[in-house]
Formats: C-alpha cells, structure tokens, sequence
C-alpha cells in the first residue's frame, strides 16, 4: 500500500538523487556508502520515476580535489549507464564532454588492479559509458544486486 502512495506522489521511493551521493561524497562520506544509497532508490522506485532521481546536476566544488573530480566523472557515467539500461533520456548535465578523466582510473580496492592482466580484463567488460570517461571497472559496477542474489542458485 505504501508503495502505492509513492507512485502516485511522483515521488521515488527513497528520495536520494545522484546529486545527493556526490554531495555527501564531496562532504567526506565513502563514496561506495553515498552510491549504495543512490543505488537503492534507482532501482526500488518505478521506472518512471527514476529520471528524478537523475535529473539534478551535480554541484562541483568551485576547486574540486582529484578525488571530487573523478567521483564527478563516475557520477555522470553511471547516470548515463543507468539511464540507457532503463530506456531512459540521459540528462544533458551527465553527457558534458567535460566531464572526463585525463589519465586511466582502475583503482577500486579491486584485488589486483595494479597488474595489467586485471586491468585488460576491466578494460574488456566495462560499458561504454565509463570507458568512453578513462574509468574501468568492470560489468557489475552498479547493477541491481538484488537482480544478482535472485539468480544465484539456492543451496538444497
């Protein structure tokens, strides 16, 4: 029934846009702690509902770190990846041809990504939309993992 009232207010289930994880990142938060949260609303709110929660352009800081600068970068090309997979319109502001990484991101805790088997490896399975950027990460960053558990088989 609630999620009935949420549909009907036009308003996601959890109202925690793309703009609310780069804030919090911007402020210290851990960026994957500030990303699980965004990803939680994404995919527990209606498909129509989930261009609110990428609608918002991020808010740079007037001189960002290096490290702001690329979780900008991650922001818009997960936004653009998410967008695409859910037949979606891409927002203007995650498209800025701006909004690239000069030299190639692989560190992502990542077992191994120092060593350049793992990177060709990412290099092979990471969307367009974050290599186009210069970042590699794989085909799992961002995805629905509770579409992951539920085809996992069960244990008898």
């Amino acid at each position: 029934m609630a999620e009935d009232s949420h549909v009907s207010s036009g308003v996601p289930l959890r109202d925690y846009a793309i703009a609310d994880a780069y804030r919090d990142i911007c402020a210290g938060a851990p960026p994957w702690v500030a990303l699980n949260e965004f990803q939680h609303a994404w995919y527990e709110s209606p498909a129509e509902l989930r261009a609110q929660l990428a609608a918002a352009p991020l808010l740079l800081p007037p001189d960002p770190t290096e490290e702001q600068w690329r979780w900008a970068v991650f922001c818009a090309a997960g936004v653009e990846w998410l967008c695409a997979q859910a037949e979606l319109p891409c927002p203007a502001w995650a498209l800025d041809a701006r909004l690239q990484l000069a030299e190639p991101w692989y560190d992502f805790d990542a077992p191994g990504a120092h060593k350049e088997d793992v990177r060709a490896y990412l290099r092979e399975r990471t969307p367009q939309p974050f290599a186009r950027r210069n970042i590699y990460c794989g085909e799992k960053v961002l995805t629905d993992k509770r579409a992951f558990v539920a085809r996992r088989p069960t244990k008898r």
